[in-house]
């Protein structure tokens, strides 16, 4: 199943394809994006803990901000308190996401969602996107004992 998106503006936009479903079960929710350009795979996260969303390439790019309940709340259309997760789940598992990248500036990303955008901010640590597949694959593998 692939969606393409094409976006006329001063920024360029990544036609992305719907890769490989969310971690449905897992508070550490990902799902994944391949863009049909470059055909790099982006993993975009949410972890839960932190309430830390973010996108990676996996490799060597890391883009992360911290967004709060109302925040969260807003995009996913103004949601009561009690309907959060469930909606907020919804997003990974339509992968409902759409990457913009500015030409001219590769510390930032914008992720725009059905009820609005986010921008993230490059994170430069090293061995922060290992964590992250890390987590992960440890969030997986606590599913896979218990079922």
């Amino acid at each position: 199943m692939a969606a393409f998106k094409h976006h006329e503006s001063n920024k360029s936009m990544e036609e992305v394809e719907i890769d490989v479903q969310t971690s449905v079960a897992s508070p550490l929710l990902f799902c994944r994006k391949q863009c049909f350009k470059t055909e790099t795979i982006w993993t975009i996260f949410w972890r839960d803990h932190e309430d830390i969303f973010g996108v990676t390439d996996g490799e060597t790019k890391i883009f992360e901000k911290k967004i709060p309940i109302a925040e969260r709340m807003k995009f996913c259309g103004n949601v009561s308190a009690s309907l959060l997760t469930e909606k907020w789940r919804k997003i990974f598992t339509d992968a409902a996401f759409k990457l913009t990248f500015k030409d001219d500036d590769e510390d930032e990303l914008e992720v725009e969602m059905t009820h609005g955008t986010v921008t993230l901010q490059r994170i430069e640590e090293p061995g922060h996107i290992k964590a992250i597949f890390n987590e992960m694959v440890e969030a997986y593998n606590k599913i896979s004992v218990s079922c």
